[in-house]
């Protein structure tokens, strides 16, 4: 039984995720897909997999506009984890709070600015929507 009730939308965004500490260190993650109250995060295996229940800070570089290089910074919350097909995991976020800040040179680097291709990433599940 799906239980969303709001629209998900794929973007395979590459971003950055840390560890709601002071001293945490930023990660590398890409986005499979995302709506107006979630995130899922595909896992890289590089990257430590956080902790059910855990805050996160993710950060995404949003496409050029009229107001210039913007970064959509959220506060989340880390609900769900699975193991895909490949033996990669999957992330579940759920969104607590975001904002929208001017990109600076250590937010809007070209790293956080790419899209990785669809036809270059496995499906993360085999679910119809």
């Amino acid at each position: 039984m799906d239980r969303r009730n709001k629209d998900r939308h794929n973007l395979q965004l590459v971003c950055l995720a840390k560890a709601g500490t002071a001293h945490s260190t930023s990660h590398e993650v890409v986005t499979e897909n995302m709506s107006r109250d979630g995130i899922l995060m595909r896992w890289l295996d590089s990257v430590p997999l956080p902790e059910l229940g855990s805050l996160l800070h993710v950060e995404v570089a949003l496409p050029a506009s009229d107001f210039g290089p913007r970064v959509m910074r959220c506060a989340t919350t880390v609900v769900r984890i699975t193991r895909r097909k490949d033996g990669n995991q999957s992330v579940g976020l759920r969104i607590e709070s975001v904002s929208f800040r001017r990109a600076t040179r250590a937010s809007g680097n070209a790293k956080s600015q790419k899209v990785m291709s669809l036809k270059d990433m496995a499906p993360i599940s085999d679910r119809v929507s």
